[in-house]
């Protein structure tokens, strides 16, 4: 099977399984846990595919080369950061809501800001 038509296969694939997954929430008329995971995961299957599936260009990105390991470095790091400000514009949604802010939430904030530090530090020590 050529690069085309894997292409169109995980295209139909991708829009019958996300078709599937919005219309049970629409006929449902409830959101669960499981739906709002399954379009995670339909969304990291496609944006994966796309970004390590460029056969057709003369430098195509391999996650393993330097320029692959460079890209998922960056994106982790813009990733990680963009989370922690999210999860802090929920903190301040949540306050203007409810008047208090959620527990839950701040202790994942500060469980997102100290990670970081502390993998760094576990990191360079296994360098030494």
């Amino acid at each position: 099977m050529n690069k085309k038509n894997k292409t169109i296969v995980f295209l139909i694939s991708f829009i019958v399984l996300t078709g599937g997954v919005i219309t049970s929430m629409v006929i449902e008329n409830y959101i669960n846990f499981f739906s709002i995971v399954q379009l995670a995961l339909l969304l990291i299957m496609f944006f994966s595919y796309f970004t390590w599936s460029q056969s057709g260009k003369d430098e195509k990105l391999i996650p393993n080369d330097e320029l692959g390991k460079k890209v998922t470095l960056e994106s982790s790091s813009i990733s990680y950061k963009i989370l922690t400000i999210l999860i802090f514009l929920f903190i301040c949604f949540d306050k203007f809501k409810d008047g208090e802010p959620n527990i839950d939430l701040i202790i994942i904030f500060a469980l997102a800001l100290v990670i970081l530090p502390i993998i760094e530090f576990f990191k360079a020590k296994s360098y030494n």
